[in-house]
């Protein structure tokens, strides 16, 4: 069988077993926790504010139809 590009379709050689992937808790419940126990949450704020920012950037960019840029100075999207 072909895929709508003309190229075969092939079976995935891996499939996601969420019984065996590793237990950690969401970004909900570690937040939870790190407020408990007043030790800092496995994603902390620079971390969070990248992501977020990217996030951002990719949102502008998809809506404006350009490439955008991050502006460190002003910390703005450019």
């Amino acid at each position: 069988m072909l895929a709508r590009g003309g190229s075969a379709m092939t079976k995935p050689f891996q499939k996601f077993d969420p019984a065996k992937a590793p237990q950690v808790p969401s970004h909900m419940e570690d937040f939870f926790n790190s407020v408990r126990s007043r030790k800092p949450a496995k994603c902390n704020e620079d971390e969070a504010f990248i992501e977020a920012a990217t996030l951002v950037m990719a949102v502008a960019s998809l809506k404006e139809k350009r490439q955008v840029r991050w502006d460190a100075e002003k910390e703005d999207v450019v």
